[in-house]
Parts: structure tokens; C-alpha cells; sequence
């Protein structure tokens, strides 16, 4: 989709076992400012805290996601399974432009993998 965009790097494996999806979504809830002390996208620092709506949801594992996968990559390790790193857009509204996009009309993009790691709890 030209507004929303998502991410896909992979890197190769030494065989053809099933991949492994490091995936996570990039975009946050919509919030009513009325609701909030602080705008909520303003992302502002206070006492060492970022406050603002998506400031916790996702972003740690991603970010964690994305320093292992550049890791991996930086190491020459030789993989047994081939890994992506998806960063994906519009989960907090139905995905419909962001997995569900990739999976109806980009299928080919998981071509080959097996297992996914997602947002099981929170990444801090």
C-alpha cells in the first residue's frame, strides 16, 4: 500500500529447512488527545519516561528483533534456516494493509518458512 509500508529483510541458510519469521508491527492504536495528559504521538521525555500512545506496544521487540537480525548478519554466521525480519504495518487495524496485504497478495514472500516469533508478551 503506498500509504502504509512494511518491512521485509531476509537473510539466507545453508539449507532448505523451514525459515524462521522474526515479525512485528510498526504502527499504534488511535488515541483521542482528550484522553491524555500529554499528546499521545508527541513521544515526549518526562523524568526519563517516554510517554505517549504505541511507546511500550511492539517497539522494544522490534527493536530487539532487528539488533539480532543485523547481529547475525554482521557475524557470517551460517544459518540452518533462513530468517526474515518482517516489520509489519496496520495490526491494530485488522492488518488489512499490512499481514493480511503481504499474505493475499504477496504469498511468495513466505515461500519456504515455517515458524513465526511475534508478540507473545511485551519486549522490555
Amino acid at each position: 500500500m503506498p500509504d502504509r509500508a512494511s518491512l521485509v529483510a531476509e537473510l539466507p541458510a545453508a539449507s532448505d529447512k523451514g525459515g524462521v519469521i522474526l515479525t512485528n508491527h510498526l504502527d499504534v492504536v488511535e488515541a483521542n488527545s482528550k484522553e491524555w495528559t500529554h499528546p499521545p504521538f508527541s513521544g515526549l521525555n518526562i523524568n526519563g519516561r517516554i510517554h505517549g500512545r504505541g511507546a511500550v506496544d511492539m517497539k522494544g521487540m522490534a527493536i530487539m528483533q532487528l539488533h539480532a537480525f543485523i547481529q547475525i548478519k554482521k557475524s557470517n554466521i551460517q544459518l540452518k534456516r533462513k530468517l526474515m525480519y518482517l516489520a509489519i504495518a496496520d495490526e491494530e487495524s485488522r492488518s488489512i494493509y499490512g499481514a493480511k496485504f503481504l499474505v493475499e497478495k504477496h504469498p511468495e514472500i513466505f515461500k519456504g518458512y515455517e515458524y513465526v516469533l511475534n508478540e507473545g508478551g511485551v519486549g522490555t
